[in-house]
């Protein structure tokens, strides 16, 4: 397990939630169909809203790591001892923190408040990794080499580039010196999930996240919090940890195919049924090439917090570019009031993984004069090997 460059890894040049390593994305959920596609009975298509830049390509494809990126925070300022900063934010707490030994310094004496989940046996879910704590005087710290701006770089254990590994329920307190600015920035990752580190890249499930709003779901290019310290002083800081858990996804058609039901399949987790509202995204898996034409697909991504959600699925059957295009096939029922997501999901306030069934049961229609679709297997389409047969 290499721990020297671990933001490099998880920053590695795209952003959480949206298409990288060459993945396609198929945007918000539901956003905008192409113009002149067609779109009945208040499908959505018509200018549904997305989910405020989502993409569908970042998460796990079957066997890879999770594409991530750049600045996470929750963008809530934390300026006085005792303020939250909500799910996965930050407190300045009133624990005693000794002063730096240099005048010229500040100290800050980082804990840890980690999400009550109950681990799993595997590896990659036992509660069991690396901690990487960073200190940055910007909210928007680059996406690669981050560790070489940061005015503080902690990584635990000690042993970690030669596999140690410490229990994210037992973590100690991490003490940081430096001429830290009056607001800063702090970044934590605890890393569960050994591949994310030998798959070279990317946040993954079996990754707890510190320092960051997650209560309004997630959203690209969100700053790190600010956190207000007294300058040459001790500043005790607590850090909640939210882990990102597994997402296993059975996805099945019911719907008949427009093309051969081949294409990139992404599921995501939004908190609310009306793609209209802008729901917010709590997670995504992504099968960059998925056959739904003769049976189920398996594949995993991540998702955090415990819901209700709502799985909305999308396979771009034809290739086409948009949130829903046409021949797209969803999770979606048209009702009197509206398209809706059909999928609640419930989740165990502890569990680390859960499973669930996805039906793609709707097809967006081509337009009147389309014509049939040309050729449409996963080769065809350029992704990665061949769903078919």
């Amino acid at each position: 397990m290499r721990a020297r460059s671990t933001f490099e890894l998880l920053f590695l040049g795209c952003s959480m939630l949206t298409a990288c390593g060459g993945e396609t994305s198929s945007g918000g959920v539901f956003h905008q169909a192409d113009a002149g596609d067609a779109s009945p009975g208040g499908a959505p298509g018509s200018g549904g809203a997305g989910t405020g830049g989502l993409g569908a390509g970042g998460a796990t494809s079957s066997g890879g790591a999770v594409g991530s990126g750049g600045a996470l925070g929750s963008g809530g300022a934390i300026t006085a001892s005792g303020g939250s900063g909500g799910s996965g934010g930050s407190t300045l707490d009133a624990s005693p923190c000794a002063p730096p030994t240099s005048a010229n310094d500040t100290a800050l004496c980082v804990t840890f408040a980690p999400e009550a989940i109950t681990a799993r046996t595997e590896a990659a879910l036992d509660k069991r990794g690396v901690l990487i704590v960073q200190v940055f005087d910007t909210a928007t710290p680059p996406e690669k080499n981050s560790d070489q701006v940061a005015l503080a770089n902690q990584v635990l254990p000690a042993n970690a580039a030669t596999g140690g590994e410490i229990s994210v329920d037992a973590l100690p307190e991490v003490r940081l010196e430096g001429a830290f600015p009056a607001t800063s920035y702090v970044r934590v990752f605890f890393v569960d999930n050994p591949r994310v580190f030998a798959a070279g890249g990317g946040i993954d499930y079996g990754v707890w996240l510190g320092g960051v709003n997650l209560a309004d779901g997630v959203k690209k290019g969100e700053p790190l919090s600010p956190v207000s310290l007294t300058q040459g002083a001790g500043n005790a800081l607590n850090v909640s940890l939210t882990a990102l858990r597994r997402l296993d996804v059975v996805a099945s058609a019911s719907a008949k195919p427009v093309g051969d039901g081949q294409g990139t399949l992404t599921v995501t987790m939004v908190n609310n049924p009306d793609p209209s509202k802008n729901p917010a995204a709590f997670g995504i898996a992504t099968k960059r090439c998925a056959d739904v034409s003769s049976g189920a697909v398996d594949f995993s991504g991540f998702f955090f917090g415990k819901g209700p959600y709502w799985a909305a699925g999308v396979l771009n059957d034809l290739g086409k570019p948009g949130d829903l295009p046409a021949g797209a096939l969803a999770t979606l029922d048209l009702t009197p009031a509206g398209p809706r997501i059909p999928k609640e999901i419930e989740v165990g306030a502890r569990d680390y993984a859960t499973t669930i069934a996805v039906d793609l049961n709707y097809v967006n229609p081509l337009s009147a004069d389309a014509g049939p679709p040309g050729p449409n297997s996963c080769a065809d389409l350029g992704l990665v090997g061949d769903g078919g047969p």
